[in-house]
C-alpha cells in the first residue's frame, strides 16, 4: 500500500494471512508490514453473505482495526483508512482474478 505523507509516498510491503476460514460464512484477515521507519499491523473479521439473484456474488463485510508505528503515526487516521481500503480492494480484485483464471 502507498500512503501520501506530504510530498513523500512511502510504500509499505505487507504480509497478509487468512485464518479461521469458513468458506460459507467468513474468515479472519491479518496484515503486517514495514517500511523505512514505519510499521503497520491490523486484523479484521470478514463476514460473507451472498446477494442478488446470482449465487456467485458475495458481499464481504469487514470489522477490524489497524495500528501504525514510527512515521506512520503522524498520518491522519482518515489517510490510513483510505490506504487500507485501497489495499483491500486490490487484494480482493487479485483473488477474484485468480479465481476466474481457474
Amino acid at each position: 500500500m502507498k500512503i501520501r505523507m506530504g510530498f513523500l509516498r512511502p510504500t509499505v510491503n505487507a504480509d497478509v494471512q487468512l485464518s479461521n476460514i469458513d468458506e460459507l460464512c467468513g474468515f479472519m484477515i491479518e496484515l503486517s508490514g514495514k517500511s523505512m521507519g514505519a510499521g503497520v499491523s491490523g486484523k479484521a473479521d470478514a463476514t460473507l453473505t451472498s446477494f442478488g439473484d446470482d449465487s456467485r456474488r458475495t458481499n464481504v463485510q469487514l470489522a477490524g482495526s489497524i495500528e501504525t508505528s514510527g512515521m506512520l503515526k503522524k498520518i491522519a487516521d482518515s489517510k490510513i483508512e483510505a490506504a487500507a481500503i485501497g489495499f483491500l480492494e486490490s487484494y480482493f480484485a487479485s483473488v477474484e482474478r485468480a479465481g476466474s483464471a481457474e
